[in-house]
């Protein structure tokens, strides 16, 4: 019997823009060891290791050292933008330490804003917390909480390092799209409540399993050199529970319709512009500052960023709160000083209800999306964890830390911190931040009341 040609043909270019593990550079996670705590108050330590996303990677074509990519542009020559012509490029192993600076000890990580090493500097930093050597550590965070302990005297204005959560693939999709040769292993598949349009490599293109080059559409970032977005992104709900530097943070819980990783197809899918909205890129946040609790957190503060604190986050189905210890105390997170909003801390289905509403927030895509009912179903399914420290090209990180959005300073919720939109900017400051780094430490996990005792 007579068999089409036509899915062999579909294969054999899909397997040409596959994405290779690489030969070149041998791949070592850096440990970090981490606890898991029990119910009768009792940690053990897990040996795990961390993995550096893929979009920091050098990208050679498969089996020699011509680039895929460099800077901000895919090189045609290389990797042709046709889908059907051969483009196998190859994630290489990275240099954490000499080109990225990331650094381990014991159960400590720290990650530098900038590194100069040979082949330039080298800034921004995202790793995942990893099971195995193939597998990202999952967490499912119902009736759970996280400790951490955090050093960030060094990140200033214009920066954020985070801690968070996303709804990736356990082997970063490696079984999903079969063209992913590389796996979690390398730092693949990456997705956010953004639909982040700057990853090299998407999967799902059109309805078939595959993993390919985002360059079709491809245009660099204006004011970033490495930098640039292509026409697809990749979409997932994800908890933000730390985006922070010395001056201000938020904690904030961002959902998309499909929890799990999806991919977009445009600029308008993805939703740029937020003329459709598949997900709630701003979410529903608690910031103190933003609330009008300014003198809390902060250098020489209440909580007082000149020196290393412990950050508890705790999930349940009806809110998620936050606690900090500093020298032995603990220190409640306020509750808003904005009147019409709830009178205790943390995200809860009231606050998140009305926030928007009073913060003259111009769209609630936060509810559009399912509101807290989805929230909830995200705590109960299993979570990457993501570290990163990272500039911002595209709103310069004044949502954190500065007047947001500039237009509407002097209304309630606008000031999200002390910093000014001229401390934040990339193209400016980057030599002022050469030294910023940030330092986690003594992570936990466990049930409810397990991983401090205060």
């Amino acid at each position: 019997m007579h068999r089409s040609s036509i899915p062999i043909v579909a294969l054999l270019a899909a397997l040409a823009n596959a994405q290779w593990p690489g030969v070149n550079i041998a791949e070592n996670h850096p440990p970090l060891s981490w606890k898991q705590c029990g119910s009768n108050g009792q940690c053990n330590t897990v040996g795990g290791e961390v993995v550096l996303d893929a979009n920091w990677r050098w990208l050679p074509e498969v089996n020699g050292f011509r680039s895929c990519y460099t800077g901000q542009e895919w090189n045609d020559d290389v990797c042709p933008r046709k889908p059907i012509d051969a483009c196998q490029c190859a994630l290489e192993g990275a240099d954490y330490a000499g080109m990225h600076g990331i650094t381990s000890s014991k159960d400590a990580l720290t990650l530098r804003y900038a590194t100069q090493s040979q082949f330039g500097t080298t800034r921004n930093s995202r790793v995942y917390l990893m099971e195995s050597p193939t597998l990202y550590k999952t967490f499912t965070l119902a009736d759970n909480e996280v400790a951490f302990d955090v050093d960030l005297s060094a990140v200033g204005c214009g920066l954020n390092s985070k801690l968070f959560f996303v709804a990736m693939d356990q082997d970063g999709g490696k079984a999903a799209y079969p063209t992913n040769r590389a796996g979690a292993k390398y730092g693949t598949g990456y997705c956010d409540a953004t639909c982040t349009r700057s990853q090299r490599y998407v999967a799902g293109r059109a309805s078939r399993p595959w993993c390919f080059p985002n360059h079709v559409h491809w245009y660099p970032t204006q004011s970033d050199p490495n930098g640039g977005s292509g026409q697809y992104g990749a979409c997932c709900s994800e908890i933000d529970v730390w985006n922070s530097n010395a001056h201000s943070y938020s904690m904030s819980t961002k959902l998309c319709q499909v929890n799990g990783y999806h991919r977009c197809d445009n600029e308008i899918d993805c939703g740029d512009g937020e003329r459709i909205v598949r997900c709630s890129r701003d979410g529903c946040d608690y910031s103190p500052y933003r609330l009008g609790q300014t003198e809390f957190y902060g250098q020489g503060k209440t909580v007082d960023t000149t020196q290393p604190f412990t950050v508890v986050t705790r999930f349940t189905d009806e809110q998620t709160t936050q606690f900090f210890v500093q020298n032995g105390q603990k220190i409640e997170t306020p509750a808003p000083a904005i009147p019409g909003l709830s009178n205790v801390s943390g995200l809860n289905a009231d606050y998140c209800l009305n926030v928007a509403n009073e913060l003259n927030t111009w769209q609630d895509t936060f509810n559009r999306v399912g509101g807290f009912q989805r929230h909830k179903a995200v705590l109960h399914q299993p979570l990457v964890m993501a570290l990163a420290i990272t500039d911002d090209h595209y709103a310069w990180n004044v949502w954190l830390d500065a007047v947001y959005p500039p237009a509407e300073e002097g209304y309630p919720g606008s000031q999200r911190g002390p910093c000014t939109w001229t401390d934040n900017d990339p193209s400016k400051n980057q030599d002022k931040w050469k030294n910023a780094k940030v330092v986690w430490k003594n992570i936990r996990f466990g049930p409810i009341g397990s991983t401090v005792d205060v």
